[in-house]
C-alpha cells in the first residue's frame, strides 16, 4: 500500500469518529505508519521497570521518535504516581496524559492474555478502562490528538477507479467475514458490487470477480457440496474469463475436497487441485506471504499482509495430479499459505483488497484468459485421511 492509498482510507474509516488510535511496538512497520499519517507518539512506560526509572541515568528514547506524549503504568500509589509525573516531564519535556494504577490482580491478567495474543475478556477491558478513567487527563490528550490531518474523499474515490469491474460478493451463513469499509470504498472507486449467496442462489450475478469472504465454510460444507447449480456457474464464471478470489475459511470452497472435523469428506468446486482440512483451532494470526509468481492479486516478490485462519489448512495435491500454472504459496507449520491458478486465487489469509487497487484496475481491464485454462469442477477419488 501507497503512502496515499494508507492515508486516503485511514482519512475514510475515521473521519467520522472524535478520534482515532493507532496500537503497536516501537519499530518497523509501525514507524512507517506513523510517518505516513503524521502521528503523535505517545510512549507507554512501566513504572516497575527499575531500570526505565532510574532517574540517576534515565534512559531517555531515541530523539529521532519524537515522543509527543507519556503514559505511565504501575504507579504504585498516588505519591510515586506524582513523582513520576514531574520526573518525566521534566527530564523528557513531553506532557504526561495519565497514571495507570492497576492492581497486581489486573496486571497478571493483562500479562496472561498478551503472552497468548488472545483478546482481553470485556471483564478485564472494562476494569482496565475503570482505571485509565480514575489516572488519565483528557485535556491533555485532546492537546495532543489535535493536530490537523488534511484529506479529501475525493482523492479516494477518484484515485484508483474501479469502473468498470463488476464484484459479486458471497453473503449468507456460511460467508460474511468482510472488512467493514470494503464495499462503501468499492462501490464508491465506481465499482459495482452484488451480492450472493453460495448456499442457496442456482447462478451469479453478471460479474468481473467474485469474491469469497470467510466465515463457517466447513459447518455448511455438505449444503454447499449439494447446490451444484452454484458450482456449474462459479465454473462457467472461470471458463468465461472471470476472477475467483476466496480468503480464509472460504479458500476450503475452491478446493477439491473438504474434510470436516467430523471426519466427513464434502466435494467442493476442486477449482483449484488441493485440498482442505479443518482443524480443532480458532483465530487469526498475523502472517506476510511473499508472492512466487505473478498474478492478479500482486506480482511476484510482493509481499502480503493479513491474518491466517487457524482453523482451516490448506494442502496442495501431488505434483503429477496438479494441472499445468498451478502454484501453492509458501508454506507455514501446518499446510501453505494460499494457492493459485489462472485467475483462481485461495488464501488462508484475510486480506484487506483495498491494498491491491492497483492490481484489481488491471484485472479489470484484462483480457479473457483462454478457455482451456479452467476444467469444470473435479470430483474425483482422491482422498485425504
Amino acid at each position: 500500500m501507497s503512502r496515499q492509498s494508507c492515508r486516503q482510507r485511514f482519512g475514510y474509516a475515521a473521519h467520522a469518529a472524535d478520534g482515532a488510535m493507532v496500537c503497536g511496538s516501537l519499530g518497523a512497520p509501525l514507524e512507517q505508519l506513523r510517518d505516513w499519517l503524521d502521528l503523535p507518539l505517545i510512549a507507554v512506560l512501566d513504572a516497575q521497570d527499575e531500570e526505565a526509572f532510574g532517574f540517576d541515568s534515565c534512559r531517555m528514547p531515541p530523539s529521532e521518535h519524537g515522543i509527543d506524549g507519556v503514559l505511565i503504568v504501575g504507579a504504585g500509589d498516588a505519591w510515586r504516581a506524582a513523582a513520576l509525573r514531574t520526573s518525566v516531564e521534566a527530564l523528557w519535556r513531553v506532557p504526561v496524559l495519565g497514571v495507570l494504577d492497576e492492581p497486581a490482580s489486573l496486571r497478571a491478567e493483562v500479562q496472561a492474555a498478551c503472552a497468548t495474543d488472545a483478546m482481553p475478556s470485556r471483564s478485564l477491558q472494562r476494569r482496565l478502562a475503570q482505571c485509565w478513567r480514575a489516572g488519565l487527563k483528557p485535556e491533555v490528550a485532546r492537546q495532543i490528538a489535535q493536530r490537523p490531518f488534511p484529506w479529501n474523499a475525493s482523492e479516494l474515490f477518484h484515485a484508483d477507479q474501479l469502473s468498470p469491474l463488476r464484484v459479486a460478493v458471497a453473503f449468507d451463513d456460511a460467508f460474511y467475514q468482510y472488512l467493514p469499509h470494503t464495499f462503501d470504498v468499492l462501490e464508491a472507486c465506481g465499482a459495482e458490487v452484488r451480492d450472493f449467496s453460495p448456499l442457496v442462489d442456482d447462478c451469479l450475478p453478471p460479474c468481473d470477480l467474485v469474491y469469497l469472504g470467510g466465515g463457517r465454510v466447513a459447518e455448511w460444507a455438505e449444503s454447499l457440496s449439494q447446490n451444484c447449480c452454484m458450482r456449474q456457474a462459479l465454473a462457467l464464471h472461470l471458463l468465461r474469463g472471470g476472477k475467483l478470489y476466496a480468503e480464509t475459511d472460504a479458500a476450503a470452497y475452491l478446493c477439491r475436497e473438504l474434510l470436516t472435523a467430523d471426519g466427513r469428506h464434502h466435494a467442493m468446486l476442486g477449482v483449484l487441485p488441493g485440498f482442505a482440512v479443518e482443524t480443532d483451532q480458532t483465530g487469526l494470526s498475523p502472517v506476510a506471504v511473499t508472492l512466487p509468481v505473478d498474478t492478479w492479486l500482486g506480482d511476484s516478490g510482493h509481499t502480503l499482509q493479513g491474518y491466517a485462519d487457524q482453523g482451516i489448512r490448506l494442502l496442495p495435491a501431488p505434483a503429477l495430479a496438479c494441472e499445468g500454472g498451478f502454484i501453492s504459496w509458501p508454506a507455514t507449520h501446518d499446510g501453505c499459505s494460499g494457492m493459485s491458478q489462472g485467475g483462481v486465487i485461495g488464501s488462508r489469509l484475510g486480506l484487506d483488497l483495498l491494498a491491491c487497487a492497483e492490481h484489481l484496475k488491471r484485472s479489470a481491464k484484462a483480457a479473457p484468459v483462454a478457455a482451456a485454462s479452467h476444467q469444470a469442477p473435479f470430483v474425483g477419488e482422491d482422498r485425504i485421511e
